[in-house]
């Protein structure tokens, strides 16, 4: 019983000192507990939760540590956390963490001003005495942070000495080293690497001097961009066509900043970037493909400038810097040369200097529709440039902007156009809402030849109060005055004027407009021009009008109105009025297009060759339809007051309709004055195609007096008139006529012959001389053949008698005679002043 005591009080002793060590253990993480909030009270952190805390001789090891930071307690989360000190004097030697989670707090402002500052010398040179010497976290975490450049879980290392503090960090690809050094009482140096895949980003070493409250920061610096860039890759917008970067950026950096960790956000300082820089990029994407690279003459300044109780202040000195371009497939080279440029951002940004852009290419292909190409652009273009928070603007200096060896599309081809600016210009820029305004004074557009199918121009095309807009997107709007004083076009075998020409132009993305008007010299405009165009559609309208264009004989006949006129024609006087609608829907081979014209012609007088005409008239109404079909769409009535073809025919009067679709032309009535009598068609068709076409023309009243004296007969005077019916066969080599039949009318006439007869004259001829020199005819019948070589036959029956021959017995004569008529209108008209003969006509003599 008494043996057992022993083992009783031990049992009893072990839970009594069991339970004593729990409650010292539970003690000791509680006055643990407390202590590390004492010492961390003034930095305004507390220790909210303490897990799994195992304590040794040389270290402590505590699973779990949870700390509030700032008013609302934002939890910072440490695991695995082992702190190693010294046996001796418990003084910390190194802290390692396995993962760390840091949260960011909320700023508050805080209403005790008077707080002690936090000084960063007096910070580290609090490290550089703390017995800590290294701190190492395996895993560290950013709560809440999500940023391409930012890999998480972070590693770190720091290391601490008298006169260093190292710290070394990295993520998954990317290592940074800082390196403070003491190297006096109040100078500290500080080296940087940042770095991946062991090749170096960024270095730069700084050297910080005290000067009572401030700071003097110094130092220079490589950015090595290859590097740089495949880390900043990810988060630029434009990762997809930037394919590559490299060269390297040379800076120096000088500056003042506040002690005072607290008043970090005053400072100023200068980054000044050398010219010993170097950048190159490489631009891909399905249409580029080419290169970037950064030259720059002289240093370029950054400049900050903070202030806690004002918005920071950067300023951006560049006094000449070029950007030049490398385009693989297309030969293309570009130079962007930027002077005196200054930017500075004080909460607005504003950027204003000089910009000189060239560029050349053996070709560039233009997104439009058909296809169009650019053989060997040249491009030269200067500016002075404004830049703020709200737009971009520009004042563009005049000069040849822009020329190139050819610009074609499809079969119209521009040979050496150019582009030159005669005046400043200014373009604004909206940046929120992508609207833009470009406004030019006065620029020229040279063409010196367009060719297309069968057709070519040259021109000199001035370009006044050009203004364009857009606002966004695809959207825009343009307006100008467009002018050229010679618009020379040339149709192989057409005769065209060179001509001046002013508009009105309109465009939009969907409409094209213009108004505009067609002159020669300094003469009033001949023709209007109103087009309508819309470019979705493919459909246009477009009326062309002249309203009484009109000509006198002396300095306004047409043909002075030309600096040449090649034509054996001209127009002398009256006038003339056109109106053309014209319609048309689609491009190209599928084009469609009707046109509706009508034309008033007034008291046209004027000469054709050798041939004169006066009071010409016309009312004509036509319609075009694509591809070649022309057609009166009503009767149209021509009327000529005179027309002297070498004998006058006049009081012409005809009505017509033809349709170029079957080649036809329908003579609806056609009738005319003729040597006192008359001639006329009732009714005919004339069919182009058609080898014969029969035509009746009809016969009255034709005086022979005047017949014989137009035609030039001298010899031979006559009194009477014949009537009768010629049958014509017209086709396109000319007429022809068989057996045409004429007769005197009742009750006859005289012929006269006078001749000179001489003494060898056959006696059977002397006696029908005799007769005809005052031969009285009451019979005179005559039969017409006119052949294709323009020889008129004339086979003549006369019955009657000379009251002075075997006492007026009746005389029947029968007499053939061959004349050629070209040749005889041609004789007639030689010799004569037809101009003259036109302009006394006009006059009333």
């Amino acid at each position: 019983m008494n043996k057992r005591k022993p083992l009783k009080y031990f049992l009893i002793a072990s839970v009594i000192l069991s339970v004593l060590l729990m409650g010292a253990y539970l003690l000791r993480t509680t006055l643990i507990t407390r202590s590390v909030n004492i010492l961390l009270a003034s930095a305004d952190v507390r220790v909210l939760q303490l897990g799994a805390l195992q304590l040794g001789w040389s270290g402590l090891h505590i699973d779990q540590l949870v700390l509030g930071v700032g008013p609302d307690d934002t939890p910072q989360t440490l695991q695995e956390v082992s702190l190693e000190y010294s046996v001796l004097d418990l003084q910390p030697k190194s802290l390692v963490a396995q993962r760390v989670v840091v949260a960011l707090p909320r700023r508050e402002e805080k209403a005790d001003s008077n707080e002690s500052p936090v000084l960063l010398f007096e910070l580290l040179e609090m490290i550089s005495v703390l017995p800590l010497q290294s701190v190492e976290v395996e895993k560290l975490e950013v709560a809440g942070l999500s940023h391409p450049l930012f890999e998480q879980p972070l590693a770190l290392k720091a290391s601490v000495s008298d006169r260093n503090i190292s710290v070394r960090g990295r993520d998954h690809s990317k290592e940074f080293v800082l390196d403070f050094q003491r190297l006096e009482a109040d100078m500290f140096s500080l080296d940087a690497i940042l770095s991946k895949g062991g090749e170096a980003a960024l270095r730069f070493a700084l050297s910080l001097n005290r000067q009572q409250e401030t700071l003097v920061v110094d130092g220079e610096g490589e950015l090595l961009v290859s590097t740089a860039f495949s880390i900043l890759r990810p988060a630029l917008p434009t990762q997809d066509i930037l394919s590559n970067a490299a060269g390297e950026i040379f800076f120096r950096l000088s500056g003042e900043l506040q002690d005072n960790l607290g008043k970090l956000d005053a400072a100023r300082g200068t980054v000044e970037i050398m010219p010993t820089t170097r950048l190159a990029a490489r631009i891909a994407s399905e249409k580029l493909d080419g290169s970037l690279e950064l030259v720059m003459a002289n240093s370029a300044r950054v400049s900050l400038q903070m202030d806690s109780s004002q918005s920071p202040e950067l300023l951006l000195a560049v006094d000449a810097a070029s950007l030049n371009f490398k385009e693989i497939t297309y030969s293309m080279l570009g130079k962007v040369d930027l002077s005196d440029m200054r930017c500075s951002i004080a909460g607005l940004l504003q950027c204003q200097g000089g910009l000189n852009a060239s560029m050349s290419a053996s070709r560039l292909d233009l997104p439009l529709e058909p296809a169009a190409a650019v053989i060997d652009p040249q491009l030269n273009f200067s500016a002075q440039f404004f830049l703020d928070d709200n737009s971009l603007k520009a004042q563009m200096i005049p000069g040849q902007w822009l020329r190139a060896g050819s610009l074609a599309q499809d079969d119209l081809v521009f040979n050496s156009p150019a582009l030159v600016g005669d005046s400043m210009g200014s373009f604004n820029f909206d940046l929120a809402s992508g609207a833009m305004k470009l406004e030019i004074e006065a620029l020229r557009l040279i063409v010196p030849r367009a060719e297309m199918q069968e057709l070519s121009l040259a021109t000199v095309l001035q370009i006044q109060k050009l203004t364009v807009s857009g606002e966004g997107g695809s959207a825009f709007e343009a307006s100008l005055q467009i002018s050229s004083e010679a618009l020379d076009i040339q149709i192989p075998e057409l005769w065209l004027p060179t001509v001046a020409f002013e508009s009105d132009v309109h465009v939009t993305d969907k409409t094209f407009t213009v108004d505009g008007s067609l002159r020669s010299g300094e003469y009033q405009p001949f023709l209007q021009i109103e087009m309508d165009y819309k470019f979705p559609e493919q459909r246009g309208v477009a009326r062309l009008y002249s309203k009484d264009l009109s000509f006198d004989a002396d300095e306004k006949r047409l043909s002075k109105h030309f600096s040449s006129w090649p034509f054996e024609w001209d127009v002398l006087a009256g006038s003339v009025a056109l109106d053309a609608i014209v319609q048309w829907q689609g491009a190209g081979p599928e084009l469609e297009a009707t046109a509706n014209i009508k034309q008033i012609v007034k008291g046209v007088a004027g000469v054709y060759q050798d041939i004169g005409f006066v009071g010409l008239a016309a009312d004509l109404a036509l319609q075009y339809q694509s591809p070649d079909r022309l057609v009166t769409t009503r009767v149209a009535s021509i009327s000529v007051d005179s027309v002297d073809i070498g004998v006058p025919i006049e009081a012409i009067k005809a009505r017509i309709q033809f349709d170029s679709h079957d080649q036809s032309v329908t003579l609806d009535g056609i009738q005319a004055n003729l040597f006192g009598g008359r001639v006329w068609v009732e009714e005919a068709v004339y069919h182009a195609d058609q080898a014969h076409n029969k035509l009746f023309v009809g016969v009255d009243g034709i005086e022979l007096s005047q017949l014989l004296q137009h035609t030039g007969y001298d010899a031979v005077a006559a009194t009477g008139s014949i009537s009768g019916l010629l049958p014509l066969d017209v086709s396109s080599a000319g007429a022809t006529m068989k057996r045409g039949m004429l007769a005197a009318k009742a009750p006859g006439g005289v012929f006269r012959y006078k001749a000179e007869v001489s003494t060898d004259i056959n006696s059977t001829v002397a006696p029908v001389l005799a007769a005809l020199e005052n031969y009285h005819y009451d019979v005179f019948q005559l039969e017409a053949d006119y052949l294709d070589d323009g020889e008129l036959q004339l086979a003549m029956i006369f019955r009657g008698s000379n009251p002075h021959v075997q006492q007026g017995r009746p005389i029947h004569l029968n007499l053939n005679v061959t004349d050629n008529i070209p040749a005889l209108l041609k004789s007639l008209q030689s010799g004569r002043r037809i101009a003259e003969s036109v302009e006394k006509k006009m006059g009333g003599g």
